[in-house]
């Protein structure tokens, strides 16, 4: 039987160098990162690494075992799930990492090298982890935004997490990746999930407002090629005009939550949050949240609209508790 190796956790995606050279295995790698943004077949690469590395494989070696039939392939990918889970990285994070392999072998069966494809499912956050901010949050952070001083840091928090993330409902990572010349007027040009082109969305006025202050003040607006600069960048140190990333605008929010007092706030707890106020205020119209939020399927949409039946039921349960307490006519 063909061993997966023992999986291990001690390197993140970030910190695993390449290894070795792919060889055959390459030709994979560069159809499957075809066609996608540099950021994106970055991290897919970095995500092949991981599990070579987490494996105790070279890359090579790795690839070889997910080529070698439908039952190896599927012992590596649970045993990197269950590693994966175990060092208590996200849902999120394991999915994406898990879409890697499943993606290189579906490559791999149109290029011919193989039959089979991964059958383990990713992981399903439960409600906890799934649950955006309350409204009220969110208006905490609005308002703590708007008394700081006009800075591009400003400026930029308030475009990133109120105007893209929580008014337009983007992703982070959809967020993050933009351009200057991605912006248009009220129209911005988006790579959104599992897309290859960029997709020309439109924005409120006030979320094109905010993207507007942001570029105004922006720290490289002087340069030639400003049209090519990330639209979002760092402004301190090492990070100064280098594209922020996901962890640098998690450890942002994670600084006005604490000093405004609210809940940790996630940064895609801001698109949960949209998505379920769209339903709330539009009376539950899924086909009108599914095109906010650009889901594929009505049924992921669908998630949102349990949540808020949930949170209807709990509110049924809270009020039956306040009639209890108060008194209720006993049973005939």
């Amino acid at each position: 039987m063909e061993s997966t190796g023992v999986i291990t956790l001690d390197a993140t995606a970030e910190e695993v160098a390449p290894r070795g050279d792919l060889g055959g295995a390459e030709e994979l790698v560069e159809h499957l990162v075809s066609g996608l943004s540099a950021r994106t077949q970055a991290e897919y690469r970095a995500d092949l690494r991981h599990l070579a590395a987490a494996s105790q494989m070279s890359e090579p070696e790795v690839i070889r075992v997910a080529l070698g039939g439908a039952a190896a392939a599927n012992r590596l990918a649970l045993a990197w799930r269950q590693a994966m889970l175990a060092a208590g990285l996200s849902p999120s994070t394991v999915n994406r990492r898990l879409s890697a392999l499943r993606g290189a072998l579906r490559v791999a069966r149109t290029l011919g090298l193989c039959s089979h494809g991964i059958e383990i499912r990713g992981v399903r956050p439960d409600a906890g982890q799934m649950a955006g901010p309350s409204l009220a949050s969110v208006q905490a952070v609005a308002r703590y935004l708007d008394r700081q001083p006009g800075t591009y840091a400003a400026f930029r928090d308030r475009a990133l997490f109120l105007g893209l993330l929580f008014l337009r409902g983007l992703r982070t990572f959809e967020a993050l990746g933009l351009l200057v010349g991605d912006i248009d007027g009220q129209r911005i040009n988006v790579r959104r999930k599992g897309r290859r082109v960029k997709e020309s969305l439109g924005m409120s006025a006030s979320t094109a407002a905010m993207l507007a202050l942001a570029l105004e003040s922006h720290p490289d607006r002087a340069a030639p090629d400003f049209a090519s600069r990330p639209v979002f960048v760092g402004v301190t140190g090492s990070d100064r005009s280098r594209p922020l990333s996901r962890s640098g605008a998690q450890k942002r929010l994670d600084a006005i939550s604490a000093e405004v007092g609210i809940a940790r706030v996630r940064l895609h707890g801001f698109r949960h949050a949209a998505i379920t106020s769209i339903l709330d205020v539009s009376g539950g119209n899924v086909a009108e949240a599914q095109q906010f939020a650009g889901h594929a399927n009505p049924k992921t949409t669908m998630v949102y609209d349990d949540r808020r039946r949930d949170r209807a039921l709990a509110a049924s349960e809270t009020l039956a508790a306040a009639l209890i307490g108060a008194g209720a006519p006993p049973k005939s």
